[in-house]
């Protein structure tokens, strides 16, 4: 059953009223749904103020790692416990005191020795204070929650054994939450390598597997063992017989991130301002993970936490007219989400920048530097974040775009507007070779282009500069390489009117061997060189 929040929301509520049921259910969602998210935070606080449910003990726990029904046992307890401290010493001192019993003891029995020696613990408590059996439990009012199935070290039919214990014997009202595709995958891997020897016992009959019809074979690959170990240990058959027995319903929860986005918001970004720039701009967010497919929520929270530390240096940003500073914010808004997502589908933190940038927005290297490296320069995120703001008007940037132009006198208007801009000095000269390949592409394409009155307004802006150093040859002569007009003739007349500039050039600069590879590794190493704020000089 794939069904919406409200109505996974009414299933439940149905369940922990029907004094009749007495099975499980087992909500059951993939990785990074957010299945956890709704649980915690839309689902059992719903419930908790449903008067319908007001004599109804909802209690939350993990099963992350717990190895036996032992410590199972125990973690229901403890957590029976800090209800019980919350409600006679308050939520924070209730919570404090159930953690410490927890971190000094596995056992239950344990920990209330230790709750004895007040001492010891820190805490102001007497015997008095201890809970008796009676305050804790009342069975026929208590609904667990049990979340992280699949990722309990416990066999999962021993697990849904104890389960079926609770719920019918018991009376109390369990809801499993996991990822049920991977509960046999996870159970797999418990004392792989013990299994791994047991399927070379040359008595174990093999040969009804399709990938292992050679009883003799004196060497088995990898795929092999792993298919003799299924074969062998398979718990599906058992699992899903006892499973029937268990669980009453399963409720497949694949949510709409729609459902989550403003709850997720609200938690997890604390700026006020920008939380409601992230809630007007809703639509283009989600839109973002639609387009590429992504549906995980530990995404959307690590784009929310990144733009959030970014967002006090913009917001902190004078200029005039605010319109383009608030459409620049509203970009980095979208590169942060666009950068999240490529950064958690390819499940590493070391990407470099030209392999997650792939979308127009993705243009500025402040984020992809905090986002893979937490690294922050505030002045220099400013100082870079106005050029990019002047920067996207001028009449290059529109050209990067020229496809999306309507008409041909659209083209000649910033054509226009990008010689004057060039005669206003609005352009750093490295960025040279970047306006030479677009005014050649465009000529190619038919476009009627006087390229030589470019180029002396370019000339005559390097003769003009007063001090041009070797840094401005070095990225010229680099931008030359990313653009693919090395031999262009008009970039090569630039590249002689700035080395005719320079009082001192390295001999070494001459030479291809070096030249070739030295860009070719700066380039490719780039990000590397940006974060340790490093340059190597000849």
């Amino acid at each position: 059953m794939n069904i919406n929040n409200d109505k996974l929301i009414n299933i439940v509520t149905d369940y922990l009223l029907e004094d009749r049921y007495t099975q499980a259910i087992l909500i059951d969602g993939k990785w990074g749904t957010g299945k956890t998210f709704f649980v915690k935070e839309k689902l059992i606080p719903t419930l908790k103020n449903d008067s319908s449910l007001k004599y109804t003990n909802i209690y939350y726990l993990s099963l992350y790692d717990i190895k036996d029904l032992n410590e199972l046992t125990n973690k229901i307890y403890l957590t029976l416990f800090e209800n019980f401290f919350k409600n006679k010493f308050g939520e924070k001192r209730g919570k404090n005191i159930t953690n410490k019993l927890n971190l000094f003891s596995k056992a239950i029995n344990i920990g209330l020795n230790a709750l004895n020696n007040s001492n010891i613990l820190g805490f102001n408590i007497t015997k008095d204070d201890l809970p008796k059996f009676e305050d804790l439990i009342d069975l026929k009012n208590i609904s667990l929650f049990l979340d992280d199935v699949e990722r309990c070290k416990i066999d999962i039919n021993e697990l849904l054994s104890f389960i079926n214990t609770l719920t019918e014997q018991n009376n109390i009202k369990v809801v499993l939450i996991a990822n049920e595709e991977e509960i046999n995958y996870t159970q797999f891997y418990n004392n792989l390598p013990e299994k791994y020897m047991l399927t070379l016992n040359e008595k174990i009959d093999f040969n009804k597997l399709s990938t292992d019809n050679n009883q003799k074979k004196e060497q088995l690959d990898k795929e092999q063992l792993i298919d003799r170990v299924h074969y062998l240990f398979s718990i599906k058959d058992l699992y899903t017989k006892t499973k029937e027995k268990t669980i009453m319903i399963t409720i497949k929860y694949n949510p709409n991130f729609e459902d989550l986005y403003d709850t997720i918001v609200e938690k997890y970004c604390r700026n006020k301002q920008l939380q409601k720039r992230l809630l007007k701009y809703k639509s283009t967010i989600l839109n973002i993970f639609k387009q590429k497919k992504h549906t995980n929520i530990r995404t959307l929270i690590f784009g929310i936490i990144s733009i959030e530390k970014l967002y006090p240096i913009l917001s902190s940003i004078s200029y005039t007219p605010k319109k383009y500073l608030n459409k620049e914010i509203y970009n980095c808004l979208k590169s942060t989400f666009i950068l999240a997502i490529k950064i958690k589908s390819k499940h590493i933190n070391n990407l470099n920048y030209d392999d997650i940038t792939d979308n127009q927005y993705i243009d500025n290297s402040f984020i992809s530097k905090f986002m893979l490296y937490h690294h922050l320069d505030k002045d220099k995120i400013k100082k870079d974040f106005i050029y990019i703001i002047k920067h996207r008007q001028l009449a290059l940037h529109k050209f990067k775009y020229y496809s999306n132009f309507t008409s041909d006198n659209e083209i000649y208007f910033y054509l226009k507007q990008l010689y004057k801009e060039l005669k206003n000095d609005l352009y750093p000269i490295q960025e040279y070779p970047s306006i030479i390949e677009k005014l050649v592409k465009l000529k190619n394409i038919g476009f009627s282009i006087d390229l030589e009155k470019y180029q002396t307004c370019m000339i005559n802006k390097i003769n003009n500069e007063m001090d041009i150093s070797f840094n401005i040859l070095e990225k010229f002569n680099e931008n030359t390489r990313i653009y693919n007009i090395i031999s262009n003739t008009y970039t090569e007349n630039l590249k002689q009117s700035i080395l005719n500039k320079l009082t001192y050039v390295p001999q070494s600069f001459f030479t291809d061997k070096w030249d070739n590879k030295i860009i070719t590794y700066f380039k490719e190493h780039k990000d590397d060189f940006t974060y340790l704020e490093v340059f190597y000089h000849i």
